[in-house]
């Protein structure tokens, strides 16, 4: 019984607050959470032959494997179901370039964002 009476005062006030002071939270977004495996199954499938024949391990060549690379890339997004946007690709690219060690990821940040400022000055 003594919990009771302060449990009720309380639901009152709080129903008297809500009723006196409305207050509605609206929350929006637009995050989308997508399955990417397929897409990075396919993509890593034809990436590692593809940098096992073209890339040395010359930093100075990186840039080109990157160009590459980025087609390879747009040419499986393609293919999916959905449309897969440009900077899911890039960081898919970038991604899968440092998980399997071939250059660090500032490296392969860097080398894409080159061929990518490329593109667009040539366009």
């Amino acid at each position: 019984m003594n919990l009771l009476v302060p449990l009720l005062v309380v639901l009152v006030i709080s129903v008297l607050l809500r009723l006196l002071v409305p207050v509605t939270i609206r929350i929006t977004t637009n995050v989308s959470v997508r399955d990417l495996r397929a897409l990075s199954a396919a993509f890593d499938a034809r990436m590692v032959p593809y940098m096992q024949g073209s890339y040395s391990g010359d930093p100075t060549n990186l840039e080109g494997a990157m160009r590459g690379l980025l087609a390879i890339a747009r040419e499986v997004a393609a293919q999916q179901p959905e449309r897969v946007g440009e900077d899911i690709l890039h960081t898919l690219i970038v991604t899968a370039v440092a998980a399997r060690r071939i250059a660090r990821r500032d490296r392969a940040r860097a080398a894409l964002d080159a061929v990518l400022r490329a593109e667009r000055k040539a366009a």
